[in-house]
């Protein structure tokens, strides 16, 4: 079976070999109990984010992929509504998207959710296609998570994929990403449908 990328990576602001300590070694503290979500990703054209992508296996062996940068590049109306437009690489190929961040929540230009904190631990977005659902949701809470750019004040969304098909990981997968209100996201995992294998990207520049 062809390797299929099929977990998506909610990208705000944009939206190595190493030890397995050189990832996982960034553990997270919960710093309280609620979340009063009022995030904002950047807007402003010039604004770029850089991030380092690695490869982890089964074993949690780090292996160095490659660099992405993502710059906002001016803004379009859709819809009546002002949405950047965001260009770069996403692992290495070249994407465009659209994004419009609120009070605690951000879409992309479909006007799909693309990040949101208003009500922690429930799903504010499902996504389905022939092999599996994911669903979305935040974490209660704050959580200092560092990544090779800084520590920072999070928020924490889950990504939790199912499957009734025989998959490398079925039936189930976790992963999480995290995002600063007034940069975006800082780190985030992705994961392949037929392979042990999970993409980490994490953010090593910011400027605004």
């Amino acid at each position: 079976m062809k390797l299929k990328l099929m977990a998506i990576t909610v990208a705000l602001g944009v939206l190595t070999q190493c030890k397995k300590s050189e990832v996982e070694d960034n553990q997270e503290t919960n710093q309280n109990s609620t979340t009063n979500s009022t995030f904002l990703a950047p807007t402003n054209q010039g604004t770029y984010w850089v991030y380092e992508y690695q490869y982890k296996d089964e074993n949690d062996s780090i292996t160095n992929w490659g660099i992405d940068t993502v710059s906002i590049v001016g803004d379009t109306m859709i819809n009546n509504q002002t949405f950047q437009v965001l260009e770069g690489t996403r692992y290495g190929n070249p994407t465009t998207t659209y994004q419009r961040t609120s009070n605690g929540f951000a879409l992309n230009g479909n006007g799909d959710t693309l990040f949101s904190c208003l009500n922690p631990g429930e799903v504010f977005r499902e996504i389905q296609n022939e092999v599996l659902t994911q669903y979305l949701s935040c974490e209660e809470g704050m959580y200092s998570y560092e990544v090779p750019f800084g520590t920072f004040e999070s928020y924490k969304v889950k990504n939790r994929a199912v499957t009734d098909q025989e998959l490398y990981w079925a039936p189930e997968k976790i992963t999480y990403s995290y995002y600063v209100d007034g940069i975006g996201m800082t780190y985030s995992e992705a994961f392949f449908a037929s392979s042990p294998i999970t993409i980490v990207q994490q953010l090593i520049d910011f400027q605004e």
